[in-house]
């Protein structure tokens, strides 16, 4: 399976460079039958076909090694899926959040709109009151002068 040998790891594995002159990172598998196992391979290893380079770092791992390995992939897939589930909510709560603000906003401009509107009417209310205490008054005299003028006439 290994198209080269363990010989070029002596260099650091992340300095390592396959057949083909690419850099090979080092990664960690996540496969049933070597989960956990480090390896390096060329970037184009299965895209172009053309360079093969691949090589195990870590030795084999015992049976025990690989179903506890096994375990921790699937709580970590695990983990993935909620991680992306609660990212979704947060996103739809983020969304309902900024709409919230925005409603508050725009009922507040309505509500500076209406007490500016209440404090006006307000004002011509006690114009209104005043005006028709001052016609009370006239209304008052009038019936006062009528009452004096019908007197006198009898």
């Amino acid at each position: 399976m290994n198209s080269s040998s363990n010989s070029n790891l002596n260099m650091s594995p992340n300095q390592q460079f396959c057949l083909c002159g690419q850099r090979s990172p080092l990664k960690t598998s996540y496969k049933e039958e070597n989960s956990g196992m480090r390896f390096i391979g060329c970037i184009n290893y299965k895209t172009n076909g053309k360079c093969k380079f691949f090589d195990m770092v870590d030795p084999p791992t015992c049976t025990r090694g690989k179903d506890f390995g096994n375990h921790v992939i699937k709580l970590l897939r695990k983990a993935e899926g909620e991680n992306a589930e609660l990212k979704e909510k947060l996103q739809k709560f983020e969304k309902e959040n900024a709409e919230l603000k925005r409603y508050i906003v725009e009922n507040e401009e309505e509500i500076e709109s209406l007490m500016n509107l209440v404090q006006k009417l307000s004002g011509e209310v006690q114009q209104l009151s005043t005006q028709n205490q001052e016609a009370i008054k006239r209304s008052e005299e009038l019936v006062n002068l009528s009452t004096l003028s019908r007197r006198k006439e009898w």
